[in-house]
């Protein structure tokens, strides 16, 4: 079975007309595999333009690009808390070392 990931921007949430179709992977994982890496990418960029870790998540949550698979259980809010997390975790090591 084929999996299509898709992409909306939270900006113009559920419209169909601002939808993007990324491509379509033949397993679950390899689609999950890209969502997660349009999100990275995504939030990557948004650092490299000077954005706050704090700043991410409010940033994404109004203008990020949601990627989804129809027929899969995944959440690109979760795969943004989850990057997030890991960047906040990253800086308070730093900071104590």
């Amino acid at each position: 079975m084929p999996f299509t990931v898709f992409v909306d921007d939270n900006f113009h949430h559920g419209d169909p007309e601002e939808r993007l179709t990324d491509r379509t992977y033949e397993t679950r994982d390899e689609a999950i595999a890209r969502c997660k890496q349009l999100i990275e990418n995504e939030l990557l960029s948004y650092l490299e333009q000077g954005f706050s870790v704090e700043k991410l998540y409010a940033t994404w949550m109004m203008f990020g690009e949601a990627p989804y698979i129809p027929e899969v259980d995944y959440s690109a809010k979760k795969s943004v808390e989850t990057f997030i997390a890991g960047l906040s975790h990253f800086d308070h090591q730093k900071g104590s070392a």
